[in-house]
């Protein structure tokens, strides 16, 4: 005990010193178990849209593999008796400028 001031001051840092090394450990360990949970999350959100994206893929095959031919085909039956009917209006018209050249004009 040469100086007591310097015995306060020592006194003082290790009643401040263990609890502030002891908190700034348990901080540490906290932002450590944060960034694993959010790096965690991370992972799992990333695997939902995975998922996610694996599904609309599934589905756009299915469209692909099973609909669309049979649209085509519609499409096809569709535009054959669009020109039935088309042929069937310029006969009926053909009739018609007939008709109006056997008629006597007034």
């Amino acid at each position: 005990m040469l100086h007591p001031q310097l015995d306060l001051v020592e006194e003082v840092i290790r009643m401040i010193g263990w609890p502030s090394l002891a908190a700034a450990f348990v901080w540490t360990i906290r932002k450590y178990d944060a960034g694993q949970r959010k790096f965690e999350e991370i992972g799992k959100n990333t695997e939902i849209a995975v998922k996610g994206v694996a599904e609309v893929k599934t589905a756009v095959d299915t469209i692909q593999n099973n609909h669309l031919h049979h649209l085509q085909e519609g499409i096809t039956r569709l535009a054959e008796s669009n020109d039935a009917a088309v042929a069937v209006l310029q006969s009926i018209d053909k009739g018609i400028t007939v008709l109006q050249d056997r008629l006597p004009r007034s």
